[in-house]
């Protein structure tokens, strides 16, 4: 029966059905394009087509790189290396290592190093997945600035430049993770050598809520294991290690 407030009185049950969102997919049909040096790969990325593998040969990538081409929801565009330890993104000398200005992305397989920031995004984008990565000798590991929306970040290692024990206001420009947005996953993930390892950020056009930090392991940092500032809601961390 139920109280005059609208309550249950005495024991009640109610089944409900919940899903939740799948992992990134795969193109269900992909066109192969392999590249084997930094001026084949930046002409795969200005063509890039939906569904479109582009396949890095082991070996070093030198300079910056942008993907500025969308794929679909159905057919996502992926860049992959053969293993992160035998294939690298140089960017030592430059801004930005890699530059994210698309949507429907997967980017997998590689070393990033040397570029000030690993991965910038450029603009809100959609559906981006960036996956078994190896981004090293960085400031920043990977800046997500601008609003993004079902980003998921999983199972990379990342590596700044502060020392173990270094807890001076120096190591405060040393970022692992930042994003920004809704519906993002960031998961099993390593990092060491930055002042805050993961965190928000106040500079996006949406706000930052449905955020899950998840079975991260942050091995140092000099400032914040995590900073969460900026947070509107449903934002969460667990298993922390």
């Amino acid at each position: 029966s139920q109280s005059r407030y609208g309550g249950v009185i005495g024991d009640s049950e109610q089944l409900i059905a919940l899903s939740t969102r799948l992992l990134p997919t795969e193109a269900k049909q992909s066109r192969l394009v392999q590249v084997n040096d930094s001026d084949q790969l930046s002409q795969a990325l200005t063509k890039a087509m939906p569904g479109d593998l582009i396949q890095l040969a082991p070996g070093n990538y030198a300079g910056s790189f942008t993907l500025s081409r969308s794929g679909t929801p159905d057919s996502p565009i992926t860049v992959r290396g053969t293993l992160a330890a035998l294939t690298t993104l140089d960017g030592t000398g430059k801004d930005k290592g890699l530059i994210i200005a698309a949507s429907h992305l997967r980017v997998e397989n590689l070393t990033l190093q040397g570029a000030a920031t690993g991965i910038a995004f450029s603009g809100s984008r959609l559906d981006v997945a960036l996956q078994d990565l190896w981004i090293k000798q960085v400031r920043v590991g990977i800046y997500a600035l601008g609003g993004q929306q079902q980003l998921y970040i999983a199972n990379n290692v990342l590596a700044g430049g502060v020392e173990p024990g270094d807890v001076s206001n120096a190591t405060w420009n040393y970022e692992g993770i930042v994003v920004t947005g809704q519906e993002i996953e960031v998961a099993h993930n390593t990092l060491s050598g930055f002042g805050d390892a993961l965190g928000l950020h106040w500079n996006s056009p949406l706000a930052n809520k449905a955020i899950h930090f998840h079975h991260n392991q942050v091995l140092w940092s000099g400032d914040d294991g995590i900073e969460f500032d900026f947070a509107l809601r449903n934002v969460k961390l667990y298993t922390v290690s």
